[in-house]
């Protein structure tokens, strides 16, 4: 019987598992030593039931049982809740489950049963899904900021912490600065400026761009000089993930716990998890920031560089008696200010054809008299460039010689995507009405020519010069 007990309890604390017996008539639970172990509580083979009750954590206590419960039958036979363990306040996940025993008339007389610590399957689980919550969160957020608070709510809230942050550092300027911080009730922020004198073993060993663990400040013997700022901010454990720029310490991301705590490997791979997906995020952010001066810088000279040149023109043809060409050439620069301004929306790539159309057309056209409707697709740089000089050759012709020299004329373009040939293909359809007749010019020149070109300059343009107006219909794939 000693050696069956031995082996018993042998796997009850391998498992993890403790046993339980609630007296129902005297509030009193007969327990394991792994059951008092799970709750950090001495060995003992008897306590009272609001012993263990009381170590659970407040929101978790309608899932467990009380004693109006377990007197009555109602308390549930399986259930899973979170405690503070007894001895060191440590957040444990645990399952129960329980079974009624009863005398010969029915009465409940005890409620016995198991109850097991699932922490580190339920913490993997956490963990995974914080995982999956910030690379949805992070890839959405349009600011530094929304990263971070992102990622310290999900470090905090998963890891069970005091403080979660992001700090900005800054080594010449002997300064660091907390933006955002994520915060347990109770516990201090830490957002601000801070000097860097305070922490300066602390820097120096992030500055090695290694991940910093310390399982209690208070017994790590060279952090004795940052420990009144440590104890300032009621931090005795932490995890820092120091960001590298270039090679240089620009910032770290901290997980803090106002009491010791032995961090496991897990724990610290999560943290360095998080601080790799929030980092490659703010990386983005900013290399996007530098893309969009970098454009803007590109569109501020190329504007400059068309306005040069229609100075240029205007200067050099002063002279010129019949100013129809010169008039005509500036408006084609315009046309393709236009279609840079499209460009830089999509970083010189690529454009919408809607912006595309809206923007030259609202140079000749007024909304009213003009019907536009397709889907708003993406077009490659050459094809932005070549159909905004198209759309500016329809539109300044129909201006002068159709639909919109007459007050009732009017436009319609429409373009769609026809996926029935083997080649799909964009078509574009200009149809114009309550104008004079179309007549078909007897010399052709440079605008012509842009038509007969098409949308991206290979040809597919069929054109038609009826008495109801020009009509025109041009084809590319979208290859």
């Amino acid at each position: 019987m000693r050696e069956q007990r031995a082996r018993v309890l042998a796997a009850q604390e391998a498992g993890r598992i403790g046993t339980f017996e609630a007296i129902i008539a005297t509030g009193e639970f007969r327990c394991s030593d792994e059951m008092c172990r799970i709750f950090g509580l001495p060995e003992a083979a008897e306590y009272p039931a609001s012993t263990f009750e009381k170590l659970i954590v407040p929101d978790d206590r309608s899932r467990s049982s009380n004693a109006r419960t377990r007197g009555d039958g109602s308390a549930s036979i399986f259930t899973e809740y979170r405690i503070r363990r007894a001895n060191d306040g440590a957040l444990r996940w645990l399952t129960r489950r329980g079974d009624y025993i009863r005398d010969e008339a029915g009465r409940i007389v005890t409620f016995t049963g198991t109850v097991h610590d699932i922490t580190d399957r339920k913490l993997a689980e956490l963990r995974q899904a914080g995982m999956i919550r910030l690379g949805d969160e992070v890839r959405d957020a349009g600011s530094v900021d929304g990263i971070v608070r992102s990622a310290t709510r999900i470090l905090g809230e998963t890891l069970d912490l005091s403080r979660a942050g992001y700090a900005r550092i800054d080594v010449a300027a002997n300064v660091l600065v907390a933006d955002v911080d994520w915060t347990a009730a109770g516990s201090p922020s830490g957002r601000g400026s801070h000097s860097l004198t305070g922490v300066a073993e602390t820097i120096a060993e992030l500055k090695r761009g290694l991940p910093l663990v310390v399982r209690d400040s208070a017994a790590t013997e060279w952090l004795s000089l940052d420990l009144p700022d440590y104890a300032e901010y009621r931090i005795r454990a932490h995890v820092s993930i120091p960001f590298l720029a270039g090679g240089k310490l620009v910032g770290t991301l901290y997980a803090h716990s106002d009491v010791p705590r032995d961090w496991t490997v897990d724990e610290i791979t999560f943290v360095r998890a998080v601080a790799d997906r929030a980092y490659s995020a703010i990386a983005r952010l900013e290399s996007e920031e530098r893309q969009r001066s970098l454009n803007a810088e590109l569109s501020h000279r190329m504007k400059n560089t068309l306005s040069l040149v229609q100075a240029i023109a205007t200067r050099t043809l002063r002279d010129v008696v019949d100013k129809t060409a010169l008039d005509g050439f500036q408006d084609r620069i315009i046309a393709l200010s236009k279609a840079h301004d499209v460009l830089l929306q999509q970083d010189w790539r690529s454009g919408r054809i809607r912006e595309l159309v809206d923007a030259v057309l609202a140079l000749h056209v007024e909304g009213m008299r003009l019907e536009a409707s397709g889907p708003n697709i993406l077009i490659g740089s050459r094809a932005v460039l070549s159909l905004s000089m198209l759309l500016h050759e329809l539109a300044t012709n129909a201006v002068k010689h159709g639909s919109l020299s007459s007050e009732s004329g009017r436009v319609a373009i429409n373009w769609k995507v026809d996926s029935a040939s083997a080649h799909a293909s964009l078509v574009l359809t200009w149809d114009e009405t309550g104008g004079p007749p179309a007549v078909q010019p007897v010399k052709l020149g440079l605008g012509s020519r842009l038509i007969k070109a098409g949308l991206a300059g290979t040809g597919g343009s069929l054109v038609r010069y009826d008495s109801t107006g020009f009509k025109a219909e041009f084809r590319a794939t979208l290859a």
